[in-house]
């Protein structure tokens, strides 16, 4: 854990003395022959009027109907995080972006793009929560995770946003199965979650639940869970999974269709979708 987080932005060529290091990113970071160039994605929109492709900027014309806004994200590495910093980089908005670590070609993208700064460190540490949301903020994306305790990182997370005047609180959230079925029982990674979507509600923060289905995005040969792929001599490849061969899955491109939904929901705002799942 890091006694103070430290603040990457493409602002800065300095390093200071407290502690908190900033420094200047830029695309050949992805563009040097050692490296090859960064897939995890780029923003499509096949649902949006707007055209935002990878990194390049939309129109001049389409630029100016989106008021720039200060948006939070954490562990801003992850597929659902990292798809949305892209869109909302695209379109001039100013995004702090907390990561564990700067490690990856995932990291290594999001701090080559345009307006976001990155903020490493543990959100454990309550240094890491404050920098993120100092001096204020308009709108966060949270998707907790299991990296310390969760229930206890979200509802410090959605304290900091009500403090900070934050407009809009999109939470990436999971059903607790135990609330439906008292023979069912609670799926431990998902009932944290509701649990702190709960508490988002319980303190009237303006807010969105979002539900993701099956990342199709997980899927390897490797000897993984629920996802592994038995490769075949055609090419082809054969899928086990302990679901009912007629009961329909709700799959979705995490790394492509995560960013632009969430960037649709904060540009419709909590008139249309506060409160709903």
């Amino acid at each position: 854990m890091r006694d103070r987080p430290n603040l990457h932005s493409g602002s800065s060529g300095r390093h200071h003395s407290n502690g908190i290091l900033s420094r200047h990113h830029t695309n050949d970071l992805l563009l040097t022959p050692a490296k090859p160039p960064a897939q995890p994605g780029s923003c499509l929109t096949h649902t949006f009027v707007l055209p935002l492709l990878d990194s390049s900027p939309p129109p001049a014309q389409a630029r100016s109907l989106m008021q720039t806004k200060t948006v939070v994200t954490i562990n801003s590495s992850g597929r659902q995080a990292a798809s949305f910093i892209r869109c909302a980089s695209a379109v001039g908005w100013k995004v702090r972006a907390q990561m564990r670590d700067t490690l990856g070609i995932v990291a290594e993208d999001i701090m080559s793009r345009e307006n976001v700064t990155v903020i490493e460190g543990s959100l454990s540490n309550r240094r890491t929560i404050d920098a993120l949301f100092a001096g204020g903020a308009d709108l966060a994306f949270i998707n907790t995770t299991h990296w310390g305790d969760e229930v206890t990182i979200g509802k410090a997370l959605a304290d900091a946003a009500k403090a900070a005047g934050v407009q809009h609180f999109i939470y990436s959230s999971m059903p607790d199965h135990s609330v439906f079925d008292r023979g069912w029982r609670a799926v431990p990674l998902w009932a944290s979650k509701f649990a702190v979507e709960n508490y988002v509600r319980q303190i009237g923060l303006p807010a969105t639940f979002i539900y993701c289905g099956i990342y199709h995005n997980n899927f390897t040969s490797l000897p993984y869970p629920l996802f592994r792929m038995e490769l075949q001599g055609d090419g082809g490849f054969v899928w086990q999974a302990p679901f009912h061969p007629n009961q329909k899955l709700p799959w979705l491109d995490a790394e492509q269709d995560v960013g632009p939904a969430v960037l649709r929901l904060f540009q419709e705002g909590t008139r249309k979708w506060g409160g709903r799942r």
